[in-house]
């Protein structure tokens, strides 16, 4: 493993050399693979054990500051634990579902960063929200005539009774996690059923926009 060595700033406002073990190699900003610039290294311990070291994405796109979080290692190197801040690699929509809807492009990003943050919790619930939010403003569009009821059911009978896509009502027949669940498995399933979603409502709304030029 590669190593290098760096000023370290104590609780006395003295200064020591320090071995570190890695540097981080994603900007956790702008998400590319980067070599950043070291700025500072300040111990959060006492014995200096802990340390909070300040990198620069060397992007000129970027720049930004981040803090890379080291611990003892086996070695008796600092090693990297963890960086921050923590934030998502948006997930990509297509522009016809964006312009389509503001609400559920909001509450997935919300959902993204929920996720990157490790809140499995509310990534749930946000994916679970934003797969509602889709679904439904699609179908009371397409079916203005039942929309009072379209708002009333549950969502997994309003799949199950307006869908007509048989790869999203199949799939939301078998995901537990469209009721129920907040651990990774239920992210991991909502995110399968928000992405055939998301190609549905993409595909037909990109169908009518060409038909409407032809």
């Amino acid at each position: 493993m590669l190593t290098f060595e760096h000023l370290t700033i104590d609780f006395t406002g003295h200064g020591a050399s320090r071995t570190f073990g890695e540097v981080p190699e994603t900007c956790p900003h702008c998400h590319h693979h980067v070599y950043p610039r070291r700025l500072d290294a300040c111990a959060t311990v006492p014995d200096g054990t802990r340390v909070d070291f300040a990198f620069q994405c060397a992007r000129p796109e970027c720049r930004r500051i981040f803090v890379g979080r080291y611990v003892p290692g086996p070695d008796g190197e600092l090693d990297l634990d963890a960086v921050s801040p923590a934030t998502a690699r948006r997930e990509s929509i297509p522009p016809e579902v964006e312009a389509f809807s503001a609400g559920f492009v909001e509450t997935f990003g919300q959902a993204n960063d929920a996720e990157a943050r490790g809140h499995t919790r509310l990534a749930a619930l946000g994916y679970r929200a934003a797969l509602d939010r889709l679904v439904r403003e699609y179908l009371m569009r397409e079916h203005p005539e039942s929309a009072a009821e379209i708002r009333a059911l549950p969502l997994a009978g309003c799949i199950a009774a307006y869908v007509d896509n048989p790869r999203v009502k199949a799939a939301a027949a078998r995901t537990p996690a469209l009721t129920s669940g907040d651990d990774e498995e239920a992210v991991a399933e909502l995110k399968v059923l928000l992405r055939l979603a998301i190609n549905w409502v993409d595909n037909v709304l990109l169908e009518r926009t060409y038909l409407a030029h032809a």
